[in-house]
């Protein structure tokens, strides 16, 4: 038996040697052999034709007739400031462009219609990924524009502060609440009994 392994190109694979990659064989490395200075030669893979939407939130996309109360989970989060750079100049593989050419006042009612937000009744905003300030501020108003919404989804969005945001609809479909004033208690580890400095308010759902 040969001690030699052919790959199928003129590169020969031989027990004891080290492989040299060549333009004709990409070599893929793993994370022990990434600091060996024989194989630093590693081909870099071109980027997927789908990064030209990275930062793209739907009605951004020309060809699109969709509004926010009509998707099940929309991105909302705002992109960084450099993407409008790009905005009217990014293409797609046919050399169309993958953005509508609406600018100013025009692109924000644009913007605001598609939105729609003030109708939509069931809204997933989870996984917004909103790590900057600017990013929770514009989230906070899409928020403040939910007059309608009876089910809302903010799973993993870190928020910690909603003063200011309200939810009309929702809170009308809450369960009546009934106060009880001027309920008495005793400190006590075991049982509660009257006591004229101490005053609690208790809420019963009925």
């Amino acid at each position: 038996m040969s001690d030699s392994l052919s790959t199928g190109t003129d590169t020969t694979l031989t027990r004891g040697t080290t492989l040299t990659p060549s333009s004709d064989l990409p070599l893929i490395l793993g994370r022990g052999q990434q600091q060996d200075p024989l194989r630093s030669h590693v081909q870099v893979l071109p980027e997927l034709p789908s990064h030209r939407y990275k930062y793209s939130v739907w009605h951004d996309i020309s060809s699109t007739d969709v509004k926010g109360d009509q998707l099940k989970a929309p991105r909302v989060r705002c992109g960084p400031q450099e993407i409008e750079k790009l905005f009217y100049r990014l293409r797609n593989d046919d050399n169309m462009l993958i953005h509508h050419t609406k600018r100013g006042r025009e692109r924000k009612d644009y913007r605001h219609k598609m939105e729609n937000w003030e109708n939509a009744e069931c809204c997933n905003l989870s996984y917004q990924e909103l790590g900057q300030a600017y990013q929770k501020a514009h989230f906070v108003q899409v928020l403040k524009r939910l007059f309608r919404v009876v089910e809302l989804n903010l799973l993993e969005d870190n928020l910690t502060d909603l003063h200011g945001v309200s939810f009309p609809v929702v809170f009308q479909m809450l369960p009546q609440l009934k106060v009880l004033d001027d309920v008495k208690r005793q400190d006590s580890d075991d049982d509660f009994d009257l006591d004229q400095n101490e005053t609690t308010s208790t809420c019963v759902v009925s």
